[in-house]
């Protein structure tokens, strides 16, 4: 998946803290503690911590930038999460989202047709992201990196 296809609004998932604040405003600072991952305070960049907004939440430091973390799909999110400028939301069913991410959305679904998420990586990279769903439905972002 390329990290730079995904997207919030009319912007990427990355964010200096400066951008961020700019576009969302100061959000809720909530100081994290991961035992492991990317955004763990052994890493560079710590101490990490999260900006949460409406039904979004951000991840990074001072001197490492932001990241979407979080994102719940529901009708009254008013921000618009999309890849490849196809919309995803709250009535994104998994046959749509196959259509969306192609060949290994659809491997792993039929591998696991009771699967209730997926994993996606991104391109040369290690880390990705988790979307999950409900009764066939898009319901969550999550990012993901691993330990």
């Amino acid at each position: 998946m390329e990290l730079d296809s995904l997207n919030l609004g009319s912007g990427r998932i990355v964010f200096s803290k400066e951008d961020l604040t700019n576009r969302f405003g100061t959000g809720i600072q909530n100081y994290t503690d991961y035992e492991c991952g990317f955004n763990s305070n052994d890493q560079a960049g710590a101490p990490y911590y999260q900006l949460k907004y409406d039904q979004i939440i951000f991840i990074g430091s001072d001197t490492y930038p932001f990241i979407l973390e979080n994102f719940t799909f529901t009708e009254s999110n008013k921000h618009v999460l999309s890849y490849n400028d196809s919309p995803l939301n709250q009535s994104t069913t998994v046959t749509e989202f196959i259509e969306i991410f192609g060949k290994y959305a659809k491997e792993h679904f039929q591998e696991n047709p009771k699967s209730d998420s997926i994993l996606l990586f991104f391109e040369n990279a290690d880390d990705g992201v988790r979307f999950n769903f409900s009764n066939g439905k898009l319901i969550s972002y999550e990012y993901w990196s691993p330990c």
